[in-house]
């Protein structure tokens, strides 16, 4: 699917949201929702995880193991992007499908701190825990230093990370990934 046809073109990072099923499945969608992507409707954490499979297209709601299966299979990086609200038995299985599944190089990423507080407690060195950083800065006030200090690497959206500010991380050891492309408006211009 996506990930055979993002790394034919050149991909070498997989990029995913984890959501969770009513029945505790780990699944990758970007929104809460099936109603943009699919032809079902309601939260993706009201369905279990059957009744995904019921939507069409069934490839857009892939479980966690299998994406993550998937992305090893070609090579792929994952950057794996973990919400507000996880709970310590999610977080369980994430840590246990990472273990698992996970190709070498896997970025544990989120706006909060919890969830990389519990991905950074959960899977220790097997995973790189990246906060994001978007046009108004990061939403749980991290200054530079502070970023430096607790990470190694940051996700930033290219319109907040100007060049200028490139040098505060490099200097402080701090390696950045900027992101270009969310939105249909967005890939126009990259």
């Amino acid at each position: 699917g996506a990930l055979r046809y993002a790394q034919r073109y050149g991909a070498t990072i997989a990029e995913g949201d984890v959501e969770f099923t009513k029945n505790g499945y780990a699944v990758m969608l970007h929104d809460k929702t099936l109603d943009r992507t699919t032809d079902c409707t309601g939260r993706v954490a009201d369905k279990t995880f059957a009744e995904l499979r019921t939507c069409a297209p069934a490839s857009v709601v892939p479980q966690l193991l299998f994406w993550l299966r998937e992305a090893k299979s070609l090579g792929l990086s994952v950057n794996v992007e973990i919400r507000n609200g996880i709970t310590d038995h999610q977080m369980e299985v994430v840590r246990r499908t990472i273990v698992a599944e996970a190709p070498d190089d896997v970025v544990v990423a989120s706006w909060y701190p919890e969830p990389l507080e519990m991905a950074k407690a959960a899977l220790g060195d097997r995973v790189r825990v990246a906060p994001i950083i978007g046009p108004t800065g990061s939403p749980f006030g991290y200054k530079v230093a502070e970023h430096a200090a607790q990470f190694d690497l940051i996700l930033a959206d290219y319109r907040w990370m100007i060049v200028d500010r490139m040098h505060w991380y490099a200097d402080a050891g701090v390696a950045v990934w900027l992101w270009t492309a969310n939105t249909d408006a967005a890939i126009t211009r990259c």
